[in-house]
């Protein structure tokens, strides 16, 4: 039986030499292919043909990562409908090609339901129904180490503006994306191992860090141990002073004055390095606004305390059915702490002016509207005919939070060690809120107010986590196309005519070619 050949210009080769060269070739190239991918996987490299490199990683990001000695999860929890979400799962997936160390996950709660449910437990993240048929979670990105957990929210990633638009859109602008920073810092955090102590002062009738009810602040305190927090409770009336490791002492709403023996025992924490976080909202007493008790220290750091209800008028900042004592607030000072925030609304309910002292380091945190004042005469203020602005009362706009540092010349220490024995603070450091519903589980929970984020933003300010790592922000540059009617109609006739006929005549031709 004879090989079956095939015939060539000039020459006979068998059939089977041509299949077995045929099957070599095809076998060098998926080699080649199998060796193109496995060197462009050991040598990545992502370009950036953006202005400014938008997308690309700075050296601090890319050192932190190169220098990872722990494995960290990042889970995103954000919509793909989210104006930010293209560009974090770009930034994020450049982190992921730098080092092997992180895991990286995207879950969206509107397409993936089932999945967002099995992994909101296990890390807590918030959800809520908006009203009957809308259900609304958090926006945020998990970062996690170990037992370590961070979570960055959107308002911590991007700065965002207000401009004319939002008033007919109802959707502002991102103006810069700060992601880089946000994300690099929580990997610092939770990689770090420190764990401080945030400690809430007992004693006085304060609001319970423990309760979910209505004069409790449970809820709030949550976030904190979400952000890698230990939460202690102490009884400043059986102890001599604030106990040793405690980051922050909290004052959270003491509902009498404060004796003078415990306000000296803060003063000397504070005095020692210490860091506090208070909320003194008003102390009423039949028609009278009782002291705090805390105006000797308080005036050490520029702050002076009103005894007064905030008032306002305002028709823009008072909610339906709550009077000129609960209203909103998007008027925040240059802090740290109120940045992310700058023109979102905070609520605020029957709240205690407090006043920045002459020649004081302190900065207002935020502020009410200029026809607001500060009401004396609690009586007047049980109606909304009956208010008015006497002689006496406090003139707007008021200040209702403010952040301050003592001098140095007063510190008598650095700021306690840790539990590592390492001193990694300066502290001295004091935040006061007049009002102490804005920590309400119902306030906090809801994404309308930023609540929660003036209490984390100060807690964050006073444990001087506030930036682990300092990484410029990146500007969004937009570009628009403005089309006249003219430009509309060549764009028309190039794809449906030009084009199309170009390659019918080109079609033709080769046609003519080939018969020929």
């Amino acid at each position: 039986m004879s090989e079956e050949r095939t015939e060539l210009p000039g020459k006979s080769v068998p059939r089977t030499s041509v299949v077995l060269n045929l099957a070599a070739m095809m076998l060098l190239g998926l080699l080649l292919l199998v060796m193109v991918n496995y060197l462009s996987s050991r040598h990545y490299h992502r370009g950036d043909w953006t202005k400014g490199g938008f997308r690309e990683l700075s050296g601090k990001t890319v050192k932190v990562l190169e220098h990872l000695d722990e494995d960290v999860d990042i889970v995103v929890f954000i919509s793909s409908a989210s104006r930010v979400y293209a560009d974090l799962k770009e930034i994020l997936t450049r982190y992921a090609a730098v080092t092997n160390r992180l895991d990286l996950e995207f879950v969206d709660p509107d397409l993936e339901p089932v999945r967002f449910r099995m992994l909101q437990k296990k890390y807590k993240v918030r959800s809520g129904m908006v009203d009957e048929f809308t259900e609304m979670s958090e926006q945020v990105v998990v970062v996690r180490s170990g037992e370590n957990t961070k979570f960055v929210d959107v308002e911590q990633m991007t700065e965002v503006d207000f401009s004319e638009d939002f008033m007919y859109s109802g959707e502002a602008e991102v103006k810069s994306f700060k992601a880089e920073e946000a994300l690099t810092g929580a990997i610092l955090q939770v990689t770090s191992g420190e764990t401080l102590t945030i400690c809430f002062v007992e004693g006085h009738g304060e609001w319970s860090a423990t309760s979910w009810e209505e004069e409790g602040i449970g809820g709030a305190v949550e976030f904190l141990r979400r952000d890698n927090f230990e939460i202690q409770s102490f009884d400043l009336r059986e102890k001599k002073a604030v106990p040793d490791g405690c980051a922050v002492a909290v004052v959270a709403g003491p509902a009498r004055p404060l004796p003078g023996d415990d306000s000296d025992k803060l003063e000397t924490y504070l005095i020692k390095g210490g860091s506090l976080l208070l909320f003194l909202e008003p102390v009423i007493d039949g028609e009278d606004i009782l002291p705090t008790g805390l105006e000797g220290l308080l005036e050490k750091v520029g702050v002076g305390t009103t005894n007064a209800l905030a008032v306002e008028t305002d028709s823009k900042r008072l909610l339906v059915g709550g009077g000129v004592g609960i209203f909103v607030s998007p008027d925040y000072g240059d802090h740290p702490i109120v940045a992310p925030i700058d023109n979102f609304l905070s609520i605020w309910t029957l709240a205690r002016p407090l006043i920045l002292l002459e020649g004081s380091r302190a900065t207002a945190l935020v502020k009410t509207s200029e026809t607001s004042w500060g009401e004396r005469h609690i009586a007047e203020s049980d109606t909304d005919e009956g208010v008015s602005k006497d002689e006496g009362d406090v003139e707007g706009p008021l200040v209702l939070g403010a952040a301050s540092r003592l001098p140095e010349s007063m510190l008598a220490a650095p700021a306690p060690v840790g539990k590592d024995g390492e001193q990694s603070r300066e502290g001295g450091r004091i935040v006061v809120y007049g009002d102490v519903h804005l920590l309400s589980s119902g306030l906090v929970d809801d994404p309308t107010w930023v609540n929660r984020e003036l209490f984390t933003g100060a807690v964050a300010w006073l444990t001087e986590r506030e930036t682990l790592i300092s990484i410029p922000p990146k500007e969004v540059e937009r570009y628009e196309a403005t089309l006249t009617a003219r430009d509309i109609v060549v764009m028309l006739v190039w794809v449906l005519v030009t084009i199309p006929g170009l390659v019918l005549v080109a079609g033709v031709y080769v046609w003519f070619r080939r018969r020929r």
